[in-house]
């Protein structure tokens, strides 16, 4: 794979429940495993795991939205504020995140080691 985005014929791909499952740092069963994989080394893992956290804070922001008192659009602007920034400061460390996915691929049935391998010696780590 070197970090293209040809996914494998074999993978399964997980439907919305386990997708959201996935996403909030649930184990999917060992028939996701080469698409898990595939998930955290393809060109685009950085979007992926944006989409991800992006998912995680949804609840959050519909909490906040409805408990803040005052008017919409400040309450609007309070969150999006918090959002921006909550993303503005995990966006650097894609690096940090790659080495936890890289320690967590046992859970998801995978080799450790394997994402490395996969993305290639010349990847971005974290860049």
């Amino acid at each position: 794979m070197s970090g293209s985005d040809a996914r494998p014929v074999s993978s399964r791909r997980p439907g919305p429940a386990r997708w959201l499952w996935y996403a909030f740092g649930g184990r999917l069963p060992a028939a996701h495993r080469e698409w898990v994989l595939y998930d955290l080394t393809c060109r685009t893992w950085p979007l992926r795991h944006l989409a991800r956290l992006l998912t995680q804070l949804v609840p959050v922001v519909v909490i906040l939205l409805v408990l803040i008192p005052g008017p919409l659009w400040i309450r609007v602007m309070g969150v999006l504020v918090a959002d921006r920034a909550h993303v503005l400061l995990r966006l650097p460390l894609r690096g940090h995140r790659a080495a936890s996915d890289e320690s967590r691929l046992p859970q998801w049935h995978c080799a450790s080691g394997s994402a490395g391998a996969a993305r290639g010696p010349g990847a971005p780590e974290g860049r």
